[in-house]
């Protein structure tokens, strides 16, 4: 791979980035397991079970068959299409503060059915342009992520006693738990941010 192009990724990551990939748009890859198979089929999802990372390829000349493998299984991976392993831009569109404003009451009244707290929006607010196009663009991903981590059982147990989300802009991603409350830090660059919001809370929690 030549200095310009994107940096090698574990397959592990690269799963987890294509997986995000594919909420947009269809993605085909070959999957090579430890066993010597191959899969070729289009990536589905990503998901972290209590068992480790699975993944769900639809296979088939229709895509009509589904299977859902290990990634711990997984030894290689051949993208179809190398334009999914393009960086995205950096940059995020600027909103308005009263736009901001109206996502961050939605994303509060969702998470208050859950019993937790959206901490501090006012001082989101008064962020810098860039911090809060960064939280604009990573809000929809972090409360699904939540929900989700919620809908489940395990995630239900983990997130116990978590009474308050705290949103913050750094230069890196980072989710960390302290007492009751989840810190979510934002990267401000695109590149900097998590495949799977659902990945890092897990992992934080």
């Amino acid at each position: 791979m030549s200095s310009t192009g994107p940096a090698p990724l574990h397959p592990l990551r690269l799963l987890e980035v294509l997986a995000q990939r594919a909420t947009e748009a269809a993605v085909d890859v070959t999957v090579y397991l430890a066993s010597g198979r191959e899969l070729e089929g289009r990536l589905l999802g990503f998901e972290v079970t209590p068992e480790g990372p699975v993944i769900a390829l639809a296979l088939g000349r229709g895509r009509d068959a589904q299977t859902h493998v290990a990634v711990a299984h997984v030894h290689a991976v051949t993208v179809h299409d190398a334009a999914m392993l393009r960086p995205r831009s950096i940059d995020d569109p600027i909103p308005g503060r009263h736009e901001l404003r109206h996502a961050l009451a939605e994303a509060s009244a969702q998470l208050a059915e859950q019993g937790v707290t959206l901490a501090a929006p006012d001082a989101i607010l008064a962020m810098d342009d860039r911090a809060r196009a960064a939280v604009a663009a990573s809000l929809p991903a972090i409360v699904a992520a939540l929900h989700a981590v919620l809908a489940d059982a395990l995630g239900r147990a983990a997130m116990a006693g978590v009474t308050t989300i705290r949103l913050l802009v750094d230069q890196q991603s980072l989710v960390a738990r302290q007492d009751d409350v989840l810190a979510i830090h934002i990267a401000r660059a695109a590149r900097d941010r998590p495949a799977s919001w659902r990945v890092a809370i897990d992992a934080a929690l």
